[in-house]
């Protein structure tokens, strides 16, 4: 049988860990039933960072670009209204227009000879107000481009919804009409995804980050050895600067206030002398979106305490997305806002209690029949989200790591079958 060849759209491979992750676990789940080629399409605006993680993952990219690119390559006069916005010179302009065409070209060639594109965005058409309305209309870019140029579409597991927004409402019904199948990722997803959509299969999958693997032991042992930590003998902070850039309201713990979480979790712990290590499972050069700033930001707020912080430590190393599943997954139990820094510790049976922004936490924890450890950082105060989280740590048994367990062994399954699925979806539009 020939090989396929396959575009893979919204993920990076840099900054955020968990794009990684589902990038590695779908290609090895999908290499189970089919031959194929997987090319990522990735953000053009950050090229050669993504090409460094690319080599490092042994992943093939491309700079993708997006609707809004599609729209200034056919219509050039808009760089004009960007050059009068932004006061570029002509020069500067004519090399921006010249680059970005080149980037489309390229991008376009390659759409026209890949059997079918796949996306998996982790999370999309979001309409709470945490997004705004334009980013669900860049989401539909590569279901636009493949219907452009007659390519078979398909979207493997995410999360999706609340369409609140009625302009996000209407965006994801345009894009799920045109698909054979919702892969919903947890039931809030799909009852959305149902809400607004009829006479389509909907499916509710756990995300496909559950099988990744994670850096051997003996990695992880000469690791923590840096900061003379043992296995089993730490536990794990993991703030987002995404929650930290959500606007503060009255009764939420979001924005700024989501530091002061971590500042009253950090606090118990040091006064319990237990070791805390502090991961960042979302990296970025600018610094209000990275969360190795906002674990950095905690730190200093305790030492301004005086706080006694030898105890604490901050991962200053670019992990990769194994490495970083192998340090989570050997904590005692772990505190996370990230997303897929929660699928690591749940997938290798470390209890987690997550501090998230949005259903997908709620689902996922769900999935392992522990939805009240799922604290959302939109419902309470610092005071009283801080104290359930503690609360919840006295709790946590041995048994807290076999019931995980018996919930892995049938998840994993679950993934498997959605991979299978998604193979015999390409197959049958590609023959």
């Amino acid at each position: 049988m020939k090989k396929k060849k396959i575009l893979i759209t919204g993920l990076t491979l840099c900054g955020n860990k968990g794009g990684a992750a589902l990038a590695l676990s779908f290609i090895e789940g999908i290499k189970k039933y089919i031959s194929a080629d997987f090319i990522f399409a990735v953000n053009s605006n950050n090229i050669n960072l993504e090409k460094k993680w690319a080599n490092r993952y042994k992943i093939n990219v491309i700079a993708g670009d997006t609707i809004f690119d599609l729209f200034f390559t056919i219509m050039p006069f808009l760089y004009l209204i960007n050059f009068i916005k932004n006061k570029n010179s002509i020069g500067s302009l004519r090399n921006i227009f010249k680059s970005k065409k080149k980037i489309h070209n390229e991008y376009i060639d390659l759409i026209k000879n890949v059997d079918c594109i796949i996306n998996i965005n982790g999370i999309a058409f979001v309409g709470d107000v945490t997004r705004s309305w334009l980013v669900s209309f860049i989401e539909r870019t590569s279901s636009i481009y493949s219907k452009l140029y007659k390519k078979p579409f398909f979207r493997f597991i995410q999360s999706y919804g609340p369409f609140n927004d009625w302009r996000v409402k209407l965006l994801a019904k345009m894009e799920f009409s045109n698909l054979d199948m919702i892969m919903a990722r947890g039931k809030s997803s799909a009852k959305y995804c149902e809400s607004i959509t009829k006479n389509k299969p909907i499916y509710s999958f756990p995300d496909v980050a559950l099988i990744l693997p994670s850096s051997n032991k003996n990695w992880l042992n000469k690791y923590l050895n840096k900061f003379n930590l043992k296995q089993n003998k730490y536990i794990v902070l993991s703030p987002s600067a995404a929650i930290t850039n959500i606007s503060e309201k009255r009764g939420s713990s979001l924005g700024k206030k989501h530091i002061q979480v971590y500042l009253n979790i950090a606090k118990h712990f040091i006064l319990k002398n237990k070791k805390i290590l502090f991961v960042p499972h979302s990296t970025s050069l600018i610094k209000s979106s990275c969360d190795r700033e906002v674990c950095k930001k905690i730190l200093l707020e305790l030492k301004k305490e005086n706080i006694d912080t030898s105890n604490c430590f901050i991962l200053d190393d670019d992990l990769d997305c194994l490495q970083l599943k192998a340090i989570i997954s050997k904590s005692k139990f772990a505190i996370i806002s990230r997303y897929h820094a929660l699928v690591a510790a749940l997938s290798s049976n470390t209890p987690a209690i997550s501090i998230g922004w949005n259903e997908k936490y709620i689902d996922l924890m769900t999935f392992y029949n522990c939805p009240k450890y799922a604290i959302d950082s939109r419902m309470m105060e610092p005071k009283e989200l801080s104290k359930i989280i503690i609360d919840i740590t006295n709790n946590l048994t041995k048994e807290n790591k076999v019931s995980l367990n018996k919930c892995n062994i049938y998840l994993k399954k679950e993934v498997d079958r959605a991979l299978k699925i998604c193979a015999d979806w390409i197959l049958s539009v590609s023959n």
